[in-house]
């Protein structure tokens, strides 16, 4: 059986690709990156914790907050504090920071209770998660103090400050609730993966055709085999090797995210660093439909862009050139990533319902929309249907305009020559 001529410029691009040491390399990275922003914050939370901060206070009130500070941070591993001396002066202080002897001094004036601002200086004040942290811890103790004042016991105190615990659950009333965190980490991050993906692909493709075009290759290959031909196998040889390294992806970030807690524990870590509280995120709706959806959208985005610039590789004559026709495109792909909030915040609004529906923005914003719920099974198989109607339409006008682009050499053609291109 004589093997289709598309199919033989296919494998030759793909093994070209797939067996580049370079392709072995970013496609082993992309799982050890997975694992990593998975790891790295874990690592970097227990190290924080394990080294601390050093605080001393200046309480010049008087009225013992800062032995109620110390007192409230005394099982604390992350953060140890002492009080000083009110007369000590904050140079001496100043000198024992820039020494690495403390990691900074908190000073309550006298009149705290009548306006007075508490300071806090030091080498780690732009730690928004330690100050975030101090300033609560602060204004506990200053608002039992305030309590206090006008008379409330020691027992209603505490019974005011009872902790109050509250989850986050995402529903859109027709599915099992579910981490509204989790979900919406999981919509970026695949989104901004298929953004990759498929931005990467397409500039092979628009590189591969400048390639052969400007070497000559392309004049000796269409005299044995048909235009269209030739870019459906190289579209096809692309994206097979753009399938691969992708799906190894996006199976690595649902193994990552579905088990991080047991992948923590064989590190020695209890939880990673995107808990809150007490409770790890719930990655369990990621499952095989879900994977499903997002690999055929970046297949159906990538045979979209693929082809337009395919037909703008056939335009032009060098890669400077070729930076210039797709600045449009690239703003085209800019638009589904910068509305990405728009299908966030309300998946199943108009706006969201209309960006997803759209044939050049659905491959990025309607596996983020399915993800969060706002999209039904059917929703998305007529999202597909329409996509797929529309690589049809774009395919057949690229393939018009590369068979003659590819043979034109000099300057770039008019919109008019793509016309007539299309027609010819």
């Amino acid at each position: 059986m004589k093997i289709p001529t598309w199919l033989i410029i296919a494998r030759r691009e793909f093994l070209s690709r797939v067996l580049s040491k370079w392709y072995i390399l970013i496609t082993l990275l992309g799982p050890i990156f997975m694992v990593a922003l998975l790891l790295v914050p874990a690592c970097l939370n227990k190290k924080a914790i394990d080294k601390g901060s050093d605080i001393v206070i200046i309480d010049r009130n008087g009225e013992g907050i800062g032995l109620q500070l110390v007192n409230h941070f005394k099982n604390s591993k992350s953060l140890r504090i002492r009080k000083v001396a009110p007369t000590i002066s904050e140079s001496e202080l100043m000198t024992q920071i820039a020494q690495r002897k403390i990691s900074g001094f908190l000073t309550i004036p006298s009149d705290v209770f009548d306006g007075g601002v508490i300071s806090y200086r030091g080498s780690n004040a732009t730690n928004l998660v330690f100050f975030g942290k101090l300033k609560k811890h602060i204004e506990t103790v200053l608002y039992r103090f305030r309590m206090s004042k006008f008379g409330l016991s020691h027992g209603k105190i505490n019974a005011i400050f009872d902790p109050v615990i509250i989850t986050n659950e995402y529903t859109v009333g027709v599915t099992e609730t579910r981490s509204g965190r989790a979900s919406l980490l999981i919509g970026y991050l695949v989104l901004y993966t298929l953004y990759t993906s498929i931005v990467i692909n397409i500039i092979n493709v628009l590189r591969s055709v400048i390639e052969e075009k400007t070497s000559r290759i392309v004049e000796i290959m269409v005299s044995i085999i048909k235009p269209r031909q030739l870019l459906v196998g190289k579209i096809l040889g692309v994206g097979g090797a753009g399938m691969l390294q992708t799906g190894t992806w996006i199976g690595m970030i649902a193994i990552v995210f579905r088990y991080n807690e047991k992948l923590l524990g064989i590190f020695g870590f209890e939880h990673s660093g995107m808990t809150s509280g007490q409770a790890a995120l719930d990655f369990s709706f990621l499952n095989a439909s879900s994977m499903a959806i997002i690999f055929v959208y970046f297949l159906l985005g990538y045979f979209l862009y693929s082809s337009i610039y395919a037909a703008l590789g056939s335009m032009v004559n060098t890669e400077n050139e070729a930076q210039q026709v797709q600045i449009p495109m690239v703003i085209v792909l800019l638009i589904p990533a910068l509305c990405a909030q728009l299908v966030v915040t309300d998946p199943r609004g108009v706006s969201a319902q209309l960006m997803t529906w759209i044939p050049l923005f659905s491959p990025l914003l309607m596996p983020l929309r399915y993800l969060l719920g706002g999209a039904s099974g059917l929703e998305v198989l007529g999202s597909v249907l329409i996509l797929i109607i529309t690589i049809i339409f774009v395919v057949m006008l690229a393939s018009k305009i590369y068979r003659v682009g590819i043979l034109m050499y000099g300057k770039k053609p008019s919109i008019r020559e793509m016309i007539r291109w299309v027609f010819y």
